[in-house]
């Protein structure tokens, strides 16, 4: 009988442990926006807006974002991951740019609040380095 309870006990943490890490991993954050991001390149000059443009799509390219110009200083990124969908506004001029949170699904977006999905802000993070190693790079 002993040997029955301890069991019932063990298994019953065993859920509550793993529910709560149900909860934790779907948890929503605040929306992370990059805001004036400086433009910062080897040779310390500014580049012209062609350059910066085609740094930012090879930077979201290359980490598997769908890029595409929509006018001069403005590009759209749509991330696709399974059943979520990212996209952001890229606006940017000679001096820095800003990564803005455009639309979602799947992510748990809530408008009133501004969070989102814990991984959007790292898909965002990780878009912010690889726009900065590219931009660094523009001769």
């Amino acid at each position: 009988m002993k040997k029955n309870s301890a069991f019932l006990r063990i298994l019953s943490l065993m859920l509550l442990a793993f529910a709560m890490l149900l909860i934790s991993g779907c948890r929503t954050v605040p929306v992370r926006n990059i805001e004036n991001a400086p433009i910062v390149t080897t040779s310390q000059a500014h580049p012209d807006m062609q350059k910066i443009g085609d740094a930012i799509i090879k930077a979201g390219t290359n980490l598997g974002w769908k890029m595409s110009q929509k006018e001069a200083g403005q590009i759209t990124g749509k991330l696709y991951v399974r059943t979520h969908r990212a996209e952001v506004k890229i606006i940017y001029n000679h001096k820095n740019y800003n990564i803005i949170y455009d639309n979602s699904s799947n992510l748990k977006y809530n408008p009133e609040k501004s969070t989102i999905h814990r991984q959007y802000n790292n898909w965002v993070k990780n878009l912010d380095v690889a726009i900065q190693r590219e931009i660094v790079s523009i001769q």
